[in-house]
């Protein structure tokens, strides 16, 4: 069944973060690699089994089919507020990440970004310099757990890319930088693509 197909309201969980991560990792004992591709959705009311399922498809069938780790995890608190999370995690040897996965993976984002139930419209429009900046060195330093004001990330570069509706920019901290490239990016959802390298 192919995501948002015959879905019933038994079927729809709420998120307040929902993101699927991939990481392409050179060996199978790591879980971040010097580069991920992150899809970030808006809050809203998903069918969760659904996007695991689109989530596998996207890795391929038979021998195209790179070896993967995949991790889905839930929190869910009520602590004075609701709040719900969830991501799913995958990991995929590095030299197995061919274009076509890429690929897939990103119609997986529309797919899934497009069926957002109760999606805010709010938020939503192309993102501004400032905001894409402010996201980037987020990204940045939450994916690698580097534990610094992401305003320490040093602007080595930025190129604005309107033909996708996003912005690349370059960063660096200590003897590493980095690259992040938002992708049709509006409101709350984008593809992220980082790259990571030492200086």
């Amino acid at each position: 069944m192919r995501y948002g197909q015959s879905v019933t309201a038994a079927d729809l969980e709420y998120a307040d973060d929902f993101r699927v991560t991939v990481d392409l990792v050179e060996d199978k004992s790591e879980t971040v690699g010097e580069e991920a591709w992150i899809l970030q959705f808006p809050a809203g009311v998903f069918d969760q089994a659904a996007v695991r399922r689109a989530v596998s498809d996207a890795l391929g069938e038979g021998p195209e089919r790179p070896p993967f780790i995949l991790t889905d995890t839930r929190h869910v608190h009520s602590w004075g507020a609701f709040a719900a999370f969830e991501q799913i995690a995958v990991a995929i040897l590095a030299g197995l990440a061919s274009d076509a996965v890429y690929d897939r993976f990103l119609t997986v984002f529309r797919s899934v970004r497009d069926r957002v139930e109760n999606r805010s419209r709010m938020a939503e429009g192309a993102l501004g310099r400032e905001e894409a900046l402010e996201r980037a060195r987020w990204y940045a330093t939450e994916h690698y757990g580097l534990g610094v004001d992401p305003d320490e990330l040093a602007l080595l570069s930025e190129e604005e890319r309107p033909e996708v509706a996003g912005w690349t920019f370059g960063f660096a901290y200590g003897e590493t930088a980095y690259e992040v490239e938002l992708r049709e990016a509006d409101g709350l959802s984008a593809f992220v693509r980082i790259r990571r390298r030492r200086l």
